[in-house]
Order: structure tokens, then sequence, then C-alpha cells
């Protein structure tokens, strides 16, 4: 594997886990009986999907820069 498309996969599995963490911080948030830690909980969620698309986006842009044959694609 290239450099190049090791980092892109760690990039990929970074955005996974954020969406991962996100969605098990939803979870959890309904189980709390105090209401602040329900509502740290779904913060926490946004601000890890946030960084999510974020990622995703700087990711995007990355692969839209590369030339246009893609040797995976050979």
């Amino acid at each position: 594997m290239m450099p190049d498309e090791e980092l892109r996969e760690l990039k990929s599995e970074q955005i996974r886990r954020k969406i991962e963490a996100a969605a098990r911080a939803r979870r959890l948030a309904v189980a709390f009986w105090s209401e602040t830690d329900r509502d740290n909980a779904l913060k926490l969620a946004e601000e890890l999907e946030a960084q999510a698309d974020e990622f995703g986006r700087l990711l995007a842009t990355e692969d839209s820069k590369l030339p246009s044959s893609n040797p995976r694609m050979s």
C-alpha cells in the first residue's frame, strides 16, 4: 500500500470512529437521569459529528486534488 493510501485509510477510520462515538453518546444520553448529563452527552455527540463532517470535507478536498488517473482503479 502506498503511503498516501495508508494515510487516507487512517483518516477514513478516524472519521468512522468519531461517528460511532457520537452515536454512542446519543444512546447514553437517554439513559442519564440528570438533565445536565444528558445535555453534555448530546453536546459531545454534536461536536464529534461536526469534527467528522469537517474531516470528511478535508478528505474530499484532498481526493479532488488527486490526478484523474487513480492507480487504485487500474
